[in-house]
């Protein structure tokens, strides 16, 4: 299954561009998919434009990025307020919706080496976490980061998975739990994400089918467990 989301934004490797690319060339399913998925953005988008602007829930936001609020010194034109109210919405859609895609800048940093790749993301993100390898279950491609949050990719088995690393706390309410041999992971009902969590930092597999993420998340907690404090 294709991640439509991560297409849309231009998220996607080489490997998953081209396969999407012939996808939407050879299956009209895919193409409603893409289609319907740009509908509810754009339905989301316009109901923003409804919308007050939360202005001191973006703030308390802007703080947390930039360690610091901003002061207006003159009423928000129509235009920016419109903007930063469909900016909110669209935040809360994806608190609704969340499936453990990464919240980082659609650039990524290719890499070899995962200590590599590891140190990047810790310097970016703040978040101190052990480098992981997927040793003969993935290698390292690219790393992505912005303060908080830490995405690295793996290619498995010829497509290319997601670990998402986040300080902050992952609901798993609606996921089944899991019992593997290096511990418990958690996968949600609509079969797009597994999580696991270790030392207080929080880990989200995406991409790739769900045994292959029970496979990568199984074997990215054993080797976080299992490092040095």
């Amino acid at each position: 299954m294709l991640d439509w989301q991560m297409y849309d934004a231009g998220l996607f490797e080489p490997i998953e561009q081209k396969r999407a690319d012939e996808a939407l060339r050879s299956d009209p399913n895919a193409q409603r998919e893409l289609d319907g998925l740009r509908s509810f953005k754009a339905l989301v988008r316009n109901a923003g434009l409804q919308e007050p602007v939360p202005y001191d829930r973006l703030q308390r936001a802007l703080k947390d990025v930039v360690g610091s609020t901003a002061r207006p010194r003159m009423k928000l034109g129509l235009v920016a307020a419109a903007v930063i109210a469909s900016a909110a919405v669209l935040a809360f859609a994806a608190t609704l919706f969340d499936t453990g895609r990464p919240s980082v800048p659609n650039t990524a940093t290719k890499f070899s080496s995962p200590v590599a790749a590891r140190d990047f993301a810790v310097s970016k993100s703040k978040i101190d976490f052990p480098a992981i390898t997927l040793s003969g279950v993935g290698k390292i491609k690219a790393a992505h980061a912005h303060l908080r949050s830490a995405c690295l990719d793996f290619e498995v088995d010829g497509q290319i998975m997601h670990v998402r690393v986040q300080k902050d706390s992952c609901s798993t309410d609606s996921f089944k739990a899991i019992e593997t041999a290096s511990g418990t992971v958690f996968v949600d009902e609509m079969g797009q994400t597994t999580r696991f969590s270790q030392r207080e930092v929080f880990y989200s597999v995406y991409g790739g089918d769900e045994k292959s993420r029970v496979a990568v998340a199984t074997k990215a907690l054993a080797e976080v467990a299992s490092a040095p404090n």
